[in-house]
């Protein structure tokens, strides 16, 4: 999914059923498709010489999406902090409350998603959206704020935010946006690969 503009929207994506193994192999469970390099996402069984007992499978590490919270408020940081330890596939790598560090932070380690507020410490978010867009555009920006009118959402799509969210109404939307963006979430996305042991 190139974009996920469909989950970020609101529509649901839905999450692939974990892998059915054979009950007669010894030590069978259940793997998630995304984890196993046998059996296909669609409809995540395995067949044939994929049947092995866990012990027998290894998997290569799971790719994390990466993500920066960029919030004046200790609380909010906390609350999101909190809400992403239980999205799968998410790894909160920093938070900051003001522009000059998180845009210092972003060139040297350029995140996967910045969850990013309007008002900052010592200036805006806006800046945040224009350094992120001028040097890494593959970054994602989610705007989650207060100030959700109009003209701040105008703004802030026009300087290249991926999605504008409102503080006061929006906390699940913005939760299932990133759900759909970490590796569990997404349509096709990348899954590890099994290897016999």
């Amino acid at each position: 999914m190139t974009r996920s503009q469909s989950c970020c929207s609101g529509e649901h994506l839905p999450t692939p059923e974990g892998c059915r193994t054979d009950a007669a192999v010894a030590g069978a469970g259940s793997c998630r498709p995304w984890q196993c390099g046998f059996g296909g996402l669609a409809d995540g069984n395995h067949s044939g010489d994929a049947h092995l007992s866990r012990d027998r499978c290894r998997f290569l590490p799971v790719t994390m999406l990466s993500i920066l919270i960029v919030d004046d408020s200790a609380v909010v940081r906390r609350m999101l902090r909190e809400m992403l330890a239980n999205v799968e596939g998410a790894d909160v790598v920093g938070e900051f409350a003001s522009p000059g560090p998180a845009i210092a932070s972003i060139r040297s380690s350029p995140p996967d998603v910045v969850v990013l507020d309007i008002q900052l410490v010592n200036g805006s978010g806006l800046e945040i959206l224009r350094a992120v867009g001028s040097s890494h555009p593959e970054t994602k920006v989610l705007v989650f704020t207060n100030h959700a009118e109009d003209v701040y959402r105008r703004r802030c799509l026009e300087a290249g935010a991926h999605a504008f969210y409102d503080k006061k109404s929006d906390l699940q939307a913005l939760r299932q946006c990133l759900c759909c963006l970490a590796p569990s979430g997404r349509a096709g996305g990348t899954r590890q690969e099994a290897m016999p042991s």
